[in-house]
């Protein structure tokens, strides 16, 4: 995960937005410990789906650096309800 290795960690204002919009602990984006498996990380995003309309895409990711090939991969899309807005601007915020 993103925010396990450091790369992007959101400030802890966008955090706790972050945290507020999904119900969960701030802990949970900050702990490098959890999720614990890749079960964790399916129940997660099954409790995310139950409390916003997840779509689930498949796409080609383009290499960056000096990578020479291109994989097709899966992402994650909220769409719909105002939780799911809410995470789309918060994500948003926290890619900037």
């Amino acid at each position: 995960m993103i925010l396990e290795l450091d790369i992007r960690t959101p400030k802890e204002d966008i955090a706790n937005k972050i945290a507020g919009a999904l119900k969960i602990n701030t802990d949970y984006l900050y702990d490098g410990d959890y999720p614990y498996s890749i079960e964790d990380i399916m129940r997660l995003l099954f409790k995310m789906d139950d409390i916003s309309n997840l779509k689930i895409y498949k796409i080609e990711v383009k290499p960056e650096g000096d990578v020479n090939y291109n994989k097709e991969r899966y992402a994650i899309y909220f769409e719909g309800l105002s939780t799911a807005e809410t995470l789309n601007e918060l994500i948003a915020l926290w890619m900037d």
